[in-house]
């Protein structure tokens, strides 16, 4: 009788467990992440522009993380980030600043941003899935994420401006 009871609550168990994990696999929306543990992490989303020291601006639509479990997670287990897409952290206030890759499939230009937006450093082509650290030079506040390549592609560099909307 015992064996009977506790094979039933163990199918029970593994059915609804496999349910929840594929309809959570399933959910591809931007606004809704699932951290590993089953942390749901929410990202807003906001346009900014880099405007560049020769006087270019270039549009962006992103996705903040502001908050700590936000920040943890990132853009992790992202399969793909389009072009004039990314991700803003901000850790105000400006702090010493350091990145990695883990759990990061994709490739990604990082612009690490001051107090007033200045950009005054750049990792650019990232190693996917690394856990090297990617540190910034001097305290920041902001980090841009955006698809690798994107800063040779439209020049960035090194006292441009990340300005928000």
């Amino acid at each position: 009788m015992f064996a009977a009871v506790f094979g039933l609550i163990f199918l029970a168990v593994w059915f609804y467990l496999s349910i929840t994990s594929s309809v959570e696999a399933a959910d591809e929306s931007p606004l809704a992440r699932t951290a590993s543990g089953g942390e749901s992490v929410m990202f807003e989303h906001r346009q900014i522009s880099i405007l560049t020291r020769s006087g270019a601006s270039y549009e962006f639509q992103v996705e903040l993380a502001i908050k700590p479990a936000q920040q943890r997670r990132g853009l992790m287990f992202r399969k793909r980030l389009d072009a004039g897409h990314g991700m803003l952290f901000d850790y105000s206030p400006s702090r010493r600043i350091t990145m990695w890759m883990k759990n990061t499939p994709i490739s990604l230009d990082m612009l690490f941003a001051n107090e007033q937006g200045r950009v005054v450093h750049i990792a650019s082509h990232t190693v996917p899935y690394s856990q090297k650290l990617i540190p910034a030079p001097v305290p920041v506040r902001y980090v841009l994420e955006v698809p690798a390549g994107t800063v040779d592609t439209l020049g960035l560099g090194i006292g441009d401006y990340l300005q928000f909307r």
